[in-house]
């Protein structure tokens, strides 16, 4: 039995104690720095290896552990113990593989004490890794037989065994393999990055250099007469690989009662024989029928021009997945063709593979589950309809998030291509304005905004007439009228409640699958002249002004948000009437609707107000951060306020920073900023952006 340093560790522990003085699981625990969990749970390694080695370890219930030292010395044990240390302590994942390799390679039943010895683990680690060994092995159809007296052993079924060794293969080096494969470097670039796994699990014994230029030797002429993709070439090179491996292996398929055989394969016969001939001499050795009519199937399921009445089938069975998902989610899948065309291409490939149970890998489930799990989970109802026509019960996650891309394409490509004529609801008109139609611009290219009114402006008649299909606002309305509220930085959830609307309003038709034509504004034609220069010098100097003004107030006593509109009004306001008016403003603004941004945990205080003369921006950080009375966590507020005699100039500055706000990143900096000037360069770097593009309008 094979021991980890650790457990050598705590053996050597051991064995300092004595019957006067014994250690247990606290003192082990302190000296190795690990949990008690990890200690009794290594305690179980330890006594069989003490059990094994005739050594005598005592534990006694509130004494502790020690060690009987009996008739052997320390110094023996010590001996004994650097022997069975193991040379590399095996991940869980390794473990599996190499169980796995070892029980299909082997003609006889294989005993649980030589994977314990030879991956140094305990027979409750061995217990669970051969509960899964057993589970991954059954995906694939083959059983385990797992009896203490005779051993652990495959039930022989060669077909399914090739199975799952190509899906070894595959889970190990994924799309590395086929990568290089094409490029004929597979071995090499393997190695370098399975070195551990060549040298101590040994995985490459099922492929070789040698077995592979055999293979590709004889592909290249016979692949001009199959019509297969580059996917499907793979995987019979795959499997030519794994035939000969078995092959020499003296391993070799039964087929009974010519379940395999049809007329419909008899091209593939000749085929297939070629195959097994020229690899019969290279090895030296003798294949039966069998696998003669097994190859020819293979052959035939990967030609993608194989069966007229299989293509039918597929084109038939993917209008119904279609129609499943389409009832499903609400969109018109079915006038997108290029969707039809894209599944029946990708389903007449991957329908032989799942046959096949080969892997497959597809590293974007959590995304795609994130982002469209309305889609993933109709993707995987109609899935699991469509696919038990063709026996396979079992629909891998990879598979589901394949052709959950391809409709998650197609409703992107229809979200693209319409326009939802929309209207901007604020309460005060500026500030969240401006964030939430740059929040809506970045996150959906279907929304035209067509106006930001206030509340008392909005006539839902002319609303009609104007042809505007939804308001967005940032606070409930009640109107019959569709509208939704939102964020003014567009949370995950906003984003989905949005899309689930927006289906409720737009009927896609084929038109809408066709890309507009971008309209191009007119560019206006400005004349450089004395009130330019002007114009542009006030610009100057505001941002000048707002810049040198910015606030950052650090606070660890604030407990409420009127305590923070408190401070910003005398950190900006300069006489006590200029405070309360700032005061009552933006006290008025949040009972309109909070300006709490989720996302952040952030007020965003704005307002306009007589209480400034000059446009201020700043910060109130909160060291301790509160919860308000909605049980959200507030840790702090910005704030954004106007003039009340605002002119162009003031709103277009004050409009660039709220957009800027929309940025994750810029809210990010503006948070971990450490004092003001940091705050005034990232204010600086927006505005400066902004006076550069004004002063090339104007003819600068």
């Amino acid at each position: 039995m094979k021991l980890t340093l650790r457990q050598t560790e705590i053996i050597k522990i051991i064995l300092d104690s004595t019957i006067n003085v014994p250690c247990n699981m606290q003192f082990i625990s302190t000296k190795l720095n690990i949990s008690h969990r990890t200690v009794s749970r290594e305690l179980s390694a330890i006594e069989d290896w003490f059990k094994e080695n005739n050594l005598l370890l005592v534990k006694k219930a509130g004494v502790g552990i020690y060690w009987d030292q009996n008739h052997i010395t320390k110094e023996e044990v010590i001996n004994l113990l650097q022997n069975a240390l193991a040379s590399k302590e095996y991940s869980k994942e390794e473990r599996k593989r190499y169980i796995i390799k070892e029980i299909i390679n082997s003609k006889q039943p294989i005993k649980s004490s030589y994977f314990i010895m030879k991956l140094g683990i305990s027979s409750k680690t061995f217990k669970m890794d051969m509960d899964e060994v057993t589970k991954w092995l059954h995906y694939y159809g083959v059983s385990v037989i797992n009896k203490s007296a005779i051993g652990i052993a495959v039930v022989e079924n060669e077909i399914n065994i090739r199975k799952a060794i190509i899906g070894l293969i595959h889970e190990i080096y994924g799309d590395e393999l086929l990568i290089n494969f094409l490029n004929g470097d597979f071995i090499l670039s393997s190695i370098k990055g399975n070195t551990s796994n060549v040298s101590n699990i040994k995985m490459l014994e099922f492929i070789n250099l040698k077995t592979l230029n055999i293979v590709k030797e004889i592909m290249t002429p016979i692949k001009n007469n199959i019509h297969c993709n580059d996917g499907s070439y793979m995987n019979i090179l795959m499997y030519l690989v794994v035939l000969s491996y078995r092959m020499q292996n003296n391993c070799f398929i039964a087929i009974q009662n010519n379940e395999y055989v049809n007329n419909d394969i008899t091209k593939y016969i000749t085929l297939a024989k070629k195959i097994i001939i020229y690899l019969e001499e290279q090895f030296k050795c003798n294949m039966i029928e069998n696998e003669i009519i097994y190859l020819a199937n293979y052959l035939a399921t990967l030609d993608l021009n194989f069966e007229h009445e299989f293509n039918i089938k597929i084109s038939q069975n993917v209008k119904e997945l279609i129609s499943i998902v389409q009832n499903k989610i609400g969109i018109k899948f079915e006038a997108d063709i290029c969707l039809l065309n894209d599944l029946i291409k990708h389903l007449k490939f991957t329908i032989p593979i799942l046959e096949k149970k080969i892997s497959i890998q597809n590293f974007q489930i959590d995304f795609l589950k994130e982002n469209y799990i309305e889609i993933f989970e109709a993707t995987k109802e109609g899935l699991n309809i469509i696919l038990k026509r063709y026996n396979i019960d079992e629909v891998p996650e990879e598979e589901i998030a394949f052709i959950t891309m391809h409709f998650a394409n197609s409703a992107e490509r229809m979200f693209d291509n319409c326009k939802i004529r929309i209207v901007i609801i604020c309460p005060s008109g500026i500030g969240t304005a401006r964030m939430l139609k740059t929040s809506l611009m970045k996150a959906f290219s279907f929304f035209e905004i067509v106006n930001t009114l206030s509340i008392v402006d909005i006539n839902t008649n002319q609303l009609k007439q104007d042809n505007i299909q939804l308001i967005v606002s940032t606070m409930k309305l009640d109107l019959d009228f569709p509208n939704i509220k939102v964020n003014p930085i567009l949370s995950a959830q906003d984003k989905v409640d949005l899309k689930f609307i927006v289906k409720d309003l737009v009927t896609f038709t084929n038109e809408d699958l066709i890309a507009k034509n971008q309209i191009k504004e007119p560019t206006a034609s400005y004349n450089t002249s004395y009130l330019n220069i002007r114009e542009i010098t006030q610009y100057g100097l505001e941002i000048i002004n707002i810049i040198d003004s910015v606030f950052l107030y650090k606070s660890n006593v604030m407990s409420s948000k009127y305590e923070m509109i408190q401070k910003v009004a005398t950190l900006v306001g300069k006489t006590p009437k200029d405070i309360i008016e700032i005061s009552e403003k933006l006290v008025a603004r949040e009972r309109i609707t909070s300006t709490y941004i989720s996302q952040f945990n952030v007020y965003l205080f704005h307002c306009k107000t007589s209480g400034i003369d000059n446009l201020k921006f700043g910060f109130v950080k909160l060291i301790r951060p509160f919860s308000n009375s909605s049980g959200d966590v507030v840790k702090g507020a910005i704030a954004l306020l106007v003039p009340q005699s605002t002119n162009t100039m003031y709103t277009n500055i004050s409009s660039a920073i709220s957009e800027n706000l929309a940025e994750n990143a810029i809210m990010e900096k503006i948070m971990q900023a450490k004092n003001k000037f940091e705050i005034s360069n990232i204010i600086e770097n927006i505005l400066l952006k902004m006076f550069i593009n004004y002063i090339n309008e104007t003819g600068e």
